[in-house]
């Protein structure tokens, strides 16, 4: 994250979590499941962790608990309602379940790349002060 940035990191890694999801929903072979459920864990792990330092700094010290709040609460809730979506688009098929959480990855990390600003190297007044 301090090389590439957290904005960049967050969105390469959901990406790279989405297409391992995907290779992992289509392997055809024990080792080719193995090699994709790595790498899908690698990323999503990487991801949750540049989520969690950009998150608190795109926040105004002001607001940043609730925001936070506001943004666990989402989580929570996206909790809940995939295991119930999944487990519908299971009973249709394993590849096609996965093929939406991986779509889901991918339509992510987009929408990572395209936040606004870098908060890496940055004072956090810098950073507030572009919110104004």
């Amino acid at each position: 994250m301090e090389r590439l940035g957290r904005r960049m990191t967050l969105g390469l890694y959901l990406i790279a979590s989405g297409i391992f999801t995907y290779l992992f929903a289509v392997a055809v072979s024990l080792p080719a499941y193995v090699a994709a459920a790595i790498w899908m864990s690698f990323f999503a792990l990487g991801a949750w962790g540049a989520l969690y330092a950009y998150t608190p700094e795109a926040y105004p010290t002001q607001l940043r608990t609730t925001g936070m709040g506001a943004a666990s609460g989402m989580t929570r809730i996206a909790g809940a309602l995939a295991p119930t979506l999944g487990g519908y688009l299971l009973g249709v098929s394993m590849p096609l379940a996965l093929t939406v959480f991986a779509a889901a990855y991918v339509l992510s990390g987009l929408a990572a790349l395209s936040l606004p600003y870098e908060t890496k190297g940055r004072p956090l007044a810098d950073v507030v002060g572009e919110l104004r």
